[in-house]
């Protein structure tokens, strides 16, 4: 179901969308985000896209959130992460250094996971850590305490403190995750915060926090998502 296809105000996304004709018609679409249905690596060639690249992509680590126990609790509450299906092109067989091509700055998350293919250069770029605990009472939940993502094109190491886990979305407490790698529309709203003014692209869109962050911080941004239950959920979350 494809939602909101009035063309808005983002005329140079749609010049380019016009001119190379196998750009894919937007999913969803308002006056400062975009959201394509499709294959990133497919995509990207054609959006001549210039800004921020925030993205979380597959980690190649064949992660199922099905390996989360669900027996732990904190505070009374249980982890809603057993029910989702793997994660698409997380066996490790996907090349990501496509991504280096497209935007600048980059924040990518999960980059640890693949240091061999970087392109770092330490007089120019960092790395941004995600302390998802805070406390060590905390790290008694489900998950990993920290993530750790690549910045390239600005040379900074900054913590991001936000409480989140298998039981506790930082999204607000209570709020079932929709994606199984869901990250908090407040982390990525901070994330954005160290690079005013850009425009933003996703390439791995997942449950749209970057879209979502970058509505409500006024900015353009593009998104593209392979799994069409996602684009869906990221379409109405867009709209409330």
């Amino acid at each position: 179901m494809k939602i909101g296809l009035d063309k808005g105000s983002l005329s140079g996304y749609y010049s380019n969308m016009t001119e190379n004709r196998t750009l894919p018609t937007p999913y969803f679409h308002n006056d400062s985000i975009t959201l394509y249905h499709g294959d990133c690596q497919v995509i990207l060639p054609q959006l001549n896209f210039t800004g921020l690249l925030l993205t979380d992509p597959p980690y190649g680590i064949n992660l199922s959130a099905k390996d989360a126990s669900t027996r732990i609790r904190y505070k009374n509450v249980t982890s809603d992460t057993a029910s989702f299906s793997k994660i698409q092109n997380d066996s490790g067989t996907l090349d990501l250094t496509f991504l280096f091509e497209y935007g600048y700055p980059q924040v990518i998350f999960g980059a640890n996971n693949f240091p061999n293919i970087i392109p770092f250069d330490a007089k120019r770029d960092g790395w941004l850590v995600w302390d998802k605990r805070l406390t060590e009472k905390a790290d008694k939940m489900i998950g990993s305490p920290f993530e750790m993502a690549v910045v390239r094109g600005k040379r900074m190491y900054k913590f991001v403190r936000l409480l989140h886990g298998g039981v506790v979305n930082a999204d607000g407490w209570g709020i079932k995750r929709i994606h199984p790698t869901q990250k908090p529309i407040a982390l990525m709203s901070r994330v954005m915060s160290y690079f005013p003014g850009l425009d933003v692209l996703d390439p791995f869109a997942g449950s749209g926090g970057t879209l979502l962050a970058a509505q409500a911080d006024g900015r353009k941004a593009v998104g593209i998502e392979l799994e069409e239950k996602y684009c869906e959920i990221i379409a109405t979350r867009l709209q409330q």
